[in-house]
């Protein structure tokens, strides 16, 4: 790795690889992760698909999830529970405990049939309205 400043711009790159690791844009403070040519405040480009990872190494805490983009697919994955926990495909459905959502908010999870609470609608004066949606119940419960 070496440092340079081109054009003004602070790069970090690998010298071996001849490719950008890390760049700050002067002109517009904008960062880039493998790209001289951030085009937004931060702007990441990987070969593959993870592109981001948070971790959290706490004693007594736990966290450590991975954002997947592959295929114009966005999911937010639980590295710790090997499950995605958000997943939306390439036609904008959302899914929730499911990466094959069939509807624009498809919520799949233990519970669904058991009459707990899956989606719960806050309104910003603190009143709420949980919904029970079940499988194979007819109509829908207001809690």
């Amino acid at each position: 790795m070496n440092l340079a400043l081109t054009s003004a711009d602070f790069e970090i790159r690998d010298s071996t690889a001849g490719v950008s690791a890390f760049t700050i844009l002067k002109s517009t403070g904008n960062v880039g992760i493998g790209t001289t040519g951030p085009n937004h405040q931060l702007h990441v480009v990987r070969v593959g698909n993870d592109l981001l990872r948070l971790q959290n190494t706490s004693v007594g805490t736990t966290g450590d999830y991975r954002f997947i983009v592959d295929s114009g697919v966005l999911g937010i994955y639980d590295n710790e529970d090997a499950a995605y926990r958000i997943y939306i495909n390439t036609s904008g459905n959302v899914g929730i405990g499911t990466t094959g959502p069939g509807s624009k908010l498809h919520v799949y999870g233990a519970g669904v049939d058991t009459g707990a609470a899956e989606v719960k609608l806050q309104n910003t004066d603190g009143s709420t309205s949980t919904y029970g949606l079940g499988v194979g119940v007819r109509g829908l419960s207001n809690n």
